[in-house]
């Protein structure tokens, strides 16, 4: 299962600092279908550089990422929960795991 869409509007910003908004409620509502439903067994969440929904730095928005890992990882014990974070360039970096997030230097803007 795949945690990115606009309509959900920034998922590693509302999982990580907006636990409580009716936008994580809803993301959490959406994995809860795809692992009733599906059986799904592991859960990624995505990011990207240059995002026009988040105009945080891609450090910041990395460390949100972590967070989020972290968060969705308390929700569902048991399932694999990763970070990925797509680059300038579009390639897909497995930067966070429940275990540990690669370290993220400081490129505020």
């Amino acid at each position: 299962m795949l945690i990115t869409s606009t309509s959900f509007l920034r998922p590693g910003l509302y999982l990580a600092e907006h636990k409580d908004s009716e936008e994580a409620k809803s993301i959490i509502r959406r994995v809860n279908i795809s692992i009733e439903a599906h059986d799904s067994r592991g859960i990624a969440i995505i990011a990207h550089e240059s995002c026009a929904g988040n105009l945080s730095s891609g450090a910041l928005q990395r460390k949100q990422l972590y967070k989020a890992v972290t968060y969705a990882s308390t929700l569902y014990p048991g399932k694999e929960v990763v970070g990925l974070w797509i680059d300038d360039d579009w390639k897909v970096n497995e930067i966070c795991t429940v275990e540990g997030c690669e370290e993220v230097e400081d490129d505020s803007r």
